[in-house]
């Protein structure tokens, strides 16, 4: 191999690594976004959305499972969240949006999820050139249907966090049974799927669970952990259990009590 070869196959490989290491770094940001405490609004460099967006299409990460935008959508979710409990602390130091901004912007993101879910319940996954083709049916189906956890699971966190909706109301029981029916779809996979990923989604669905959902919930836990192994899904049950017997004591604050805690 000449050296020209070789430092090309270097800058290859070296490209590859970055460019993992981004939409690795992308994805554990996201989930981290969904924690309680998320991220102040100014270190997410926040830029209102745009009511007219319409959802591009771009290639499925195959890494993640999902198109790449909802990274985007839970930061904005996340930033405005944590705006509106500085709000409510009487709080404006780091406030980023503007009062106009604040106050269109939960119908703003709830108007684009919505038609990223009307976009990817109607049509296949677009994966890229080098993927399209590898995939069985069954494949496929598994990265549609993770993908849609993610964007139900961020329709839940637009409606509880931002708009402040009732946890019982329809608004937010329809995403949180969405999920839970996509999950009881899936089987737990034996090696490398998106569905290793269920666990995020299926947490803050049963965070917001309620009656038979619940129990739905705790033996889905059980099913995928029987088979994946990832105890983490016992923390999350232990978490939920927690959550459920605050939610049914009346406790208006929910939260998890020095538990450090990431469904992942």
């Amino acid at each position: 191999m000449s050296a020209m070869s070789a430092a090309q196959s270097d800058s290859t490989s070296s490209d590859s690594s970055i460019s993992f290491l981004r939409r690795r770094y992308s994805l554990l940001e996201m989930v981290a976004s969904l924690t309680l405490d998320g991220f102040p609004a100014e270190d997410l460099n926040y830029g209102s959305s745009e009511t007219s967006s319409q959802p591009t299409r771009v290639f499925f990460d195959d890494y993640a499972g999902c198109y790449p935008e909802i990274f985007e959508i839970f930061h904005q979710i996340r930033a405005v969240a944590w705006e509106r409990g500085q709000r409510e602390r009487n709080s404006h130091d780091f406030v980023s949006l503007s009062d106009s901004d604040f106050y269109s912007e939960p119908a703003n993101l709830e108007s684009r999820i919505l038609a990223m879910i009307e976009r990817d319940e109607s049509t296949r996954p677009c994966f890229s050139p080098s993927l399209q083709g590898t995939l069985d049916e069954k494949q496929t189906l598994e990265f549609a249907y993770c993908n849609l956890l993610l964007e139900y699971t961020a329709l839940i966190h637009i409606r509880t966090q931002i708009m402040s909706l009732d946890p019982e109301a329809m608004e937010v029981q329809q995403p949180v049974k969405m999920i839970i029916h996509l999950i009881q779809q899936l089987e737990p996979p034996s090696g490398l799927s998106p569905v290793l990923g269920v666990n995020t989604a299926l947490f803050i669905a049963g965070r917001y669970a309620f009656g038979a959902d619940r129990m739905t919930v705790q033996s889905l836990l059980v099913r995928f952990h029987r088979k994946m192994y990832n105890y983490n899904m016992v923390n999350a049950m232990d978490i939920l259990d927690l959550i459920w017997r605050q939610v049914d004591s009346g406790q208006k604050n929910i939260g998890l009590q020095g538990h450090d805690f990431m469904a992942w």
